[in-house]
């Protein structure tokens, strides 16, 4: 981190909701630098604006979002090398597009694995800098991110998602691309954002028709993998647990749609994903629901994916807006 001039300077010109201020509290050019030295684990587009994660040493990891431009190289999660120091300039900070009000601001969060914690005992003990040590060497003028959607792109989308969507509902694979991508058509890992996990495991079962990176920037390849990704999670379900309503397919029950969003998101798996902790449910006579898998999580021993509040959020949110599309028809 660097220190401010004082603790008040930048309240001082930039008054939270001040009607005179556009900005209401970080004025454009704003740099949001490294907390600690430390290798890019991700860094690129969301829905909420780019975003970085950076690990560092001793198990820390240290998240940054609504960033309005990155002067780091997009990457994939944990798939590059890059390592960057105490200060160095990661991008400037905007706003999150899907806020209304536009109010610029950097998300911060300190991680201990995937577990958000209270920085600041953590940012006490560590160094404080004068200014950034390493600038980009390109101007630094904000501009808004880029729309995260066309109405083109999702006339596009719409046709590809019932064209290569094995059945699946328009209205789902619209609101999980919009989660995952913002429903960018060419997203580099696909617009339902595909991991390299999932990618490999479609490969092993399709090696007369192997799927590179690089191609998932087709929507018609992406939506393809991803919709056999999900009708393998759908599959497992009935095949390990015929007698839970709320895993079998049925689109018109919220829990069904939100337990197969958390096998997509967190894991599915019957060793460590949702079918695991939905066997554990029925074992000590609990509902398999998604609250349940979550909450319990912990105690049955599952993924640490599955205890991330985060992927929870994810999932609610793309149930809800699937709920909310026409009444989730296809």
């Amino acid at each position: 981190m660097y220190r401010r001039r004082s603790p008040v300077d930048q309240l001082a010109a930039f008054p939270a909701r001040a009607p005179h201020s556009a900005w209401h509290f970080l004025p454009p050019g704003t740099i949001a630098v490294a907390a600690r030295d430390g290798e890019v684990w991700s860094a690129g587009r969301t829905p909420r604006g780019h975003a970085i994660v950076l690990t560092h040493a001793d198990g820390w990891v240290t998240y940054y979002q609504h960033l309005a431009q990155l002067f780091i190289p997009a990457l994939d999660h944990g798939t590059g090398k890059i390592r960057v120091r105490a200060g160095q300039a990661l991008g400037i900070v905007g706003a999150d597009p899907t806020q209304p009000n536009q109010i610029a601001h950097l998300h911060f969060e300190l991680r201990r694995g995937t577990r958000p914690i209270d920085p600041r005992g953590a940012l006490q003990s560590w160094r404080v800098l004068d200014r950034p040590t390493v600038l980009p060497e390109i101007a630094t003028v904000v501009t808004p991110p880029a729309p995260l959607r066309d109405p083109r792109e999702d006339t596009l989308l719409a046709r590809i998602y019932r064209e290569h969507g094995r059945g699946l509902p328009v209205a789902y694979l619209t609101a999980l691309g919009r989660a995952e991508s913002g429903g960018n058509a060419h997203d580099p890992r696909g617009v339902l954002n595909i991991t390299r996990v999932a990618l490999d495991e479609y490969n092993r079962k399709h090696p007369a028709a192997q799927v590179a990176v690089v191609n998932l920037r087709d929507p018609a390849t992406a939506v393809t993998v991803a919709s056999w990704v999900l009708r393998q999670i759908i599959a497992s379900y009935r095949a390990h647990h015929p007698e839970t309503a709320n895993l079998r397919e049925d689109w018109t029950n919220p829990q069904f749609v939100a337990l197969l969003t958390a096998g997509w998101n967190a894991g599915h798996s019957e060793t460590s994903g949702v079918g695991y902790v939905a066997r554990w449910l029925i074992t000590h006579g609990l509902p398999v629901t998604l609250a349940n898998v979550f909450g319990y999580a912990g105690r049955a021993g599952a993924a640490a994916t599955l205890r991330d509040p985060n992927k929870r959020r994810f999932t609610e949110r793309v149930t809800k807006a699937f709920q909310g599309a026409a009444g989730g028809s296809s």
